[in-house]
């Protein structure tokens, strides 16, 4: 399943913060990071539970479109001990944040371990998506364990690969019930989205086009298995970024493309469902605006579409994010 906010979060993650992790941060003792973030993110589709249609009339009406703001700050804290030994928090408010501790090898790799700062943490879905003719009610999505593993920067040269389990469950979960005239109690069980997930994500070493120019390639692979066989599925998908530092600019542009394979036939829709992953960004990073040392200014652009042979499970997002950060 998908948390389109959570997904929208991870986005975020991956690229407006990616350059200043302080898990990359060399040098003992304390450094830091205090941000501001806020944003815009557009739509249309059924399954967005933070700004999504409330009411459907039919599970095969035009998808509605939606659109909500967001604020939030961000906060990163870490000690680098003399060993080269490094414990940080990651104080995201809405994704959880996390926890984690890393060691940097004499070739400049970093092996890291990291875990969520706090389980339990809401992102939030429709009780019943199938719904109509009614007002569909939210509910919360909880992680309820989590672990990740990486090594970056792969004997100097930039290279990374990543593992992380997540185990996600849905708070008095009743998708489908509304169908109970339609479908067995089997055929509703079938639909139930709690799942534990295990992602892989790896990038290659930057190719080096011109003096500041750069190309990154990656990919990523997803398999989850869900309460319901529905909606497991198993996703690949490859990147790329290209990259331009000139100044106290840092300029990216980046695009991805995928597909998730389900594993059964969703019996609503009485078709195996498959999902067409698109996504392109582009962002600006601006350093020591104003002549205020220790501090940058982000923008992001991101459009991401998810095409489904279901036309239901059709998603496209806009999304527009700000960002100020101060290092200390």
């Amino acid at each position: 399943m998908k948390i389109r906010f959570i997904s929208i979060l991870l986005i975020l993650g991956s690229l407006l913060f990616s350059s200043t992790t302080l898990a990359e941060i060399k040098g003992s003792g304390w450094n830091g990071s205090v941000g501001l973030i806020v944003g815009s993110v557009s739509g249309e589709g059924e399954l967005d539970a933070y700004g999504g249609k409330k009411r459907i009339e039919s599970l095969n009406e035009k998808p509605a479109h939606y659109n909500y703001d967001f604020l939030f700050p961000e906060i990163q804290l870490g000690y680098t001990f003399e060993n080269s030994v490094t414990l940080y928090m990651d104080g995201g408010l809405l994704d959880g944040g996390g926890v984690g501790i890393s060691y940097l090898f004499a070739d400049a790799t970093r092996l890291s371990v990291s875990v969520p700062l706090l389980l339990g943490t809401d992102g939030q879905v429709w009780q019943d998506p199938y719904l109509t003719g009614e007002n569909r009610k939210k509910t919360d999505a909880k992680l309820d364990a989590a672990v990740g593993f990486s090594i970056n920067n792969i004997w100097g040269t930039f290279a990374s690969i990543g593992y992380t389990y997540q185990d996600l469950s849905i708070k008095n979960d009743r998708v489908g019930e509304s169908l109970n005239t339609r479908l067995s109690p089997t055929e509703i069980k079938q639909l139930r989205r709690a799942s534990k997930s295990h992602i892989v994500v790896a990038s290659l070493p930057p190719v080096t086009l011109s003096d500041g120019l750069y190309l990154i390639g990656g990919a990523s692979y997803t398999r989850t298995n869900a309460e319901g066989e529905t909606n497991s599925f198993t996703a690949r998908s490859i990147e790329l970024m290209l990259a331009y530092e000139v100044g106290n600019f840092e300029i990216f542009g980046q695009i991805s493309g995928g597909s998730a394979k389900y594993r059964a036939v969703n019996p609503l829709f009485d078709t195996t469902r498959r999902d067409d992953l698109g996504m392109i960004a582009t962002g600006i990073t601006y350093w020591k605006p104003f002549n205020w040392k220790h501090s940058n200014l982000e923008l992001m652009i991101v459009s991401e579409q998810n095409s489904s042979n279901i036309k239901f499970y059709d998603v496209n997002t806009e999304l527009l994010v700000a960002g100020f950060n101060y290092y200390f």
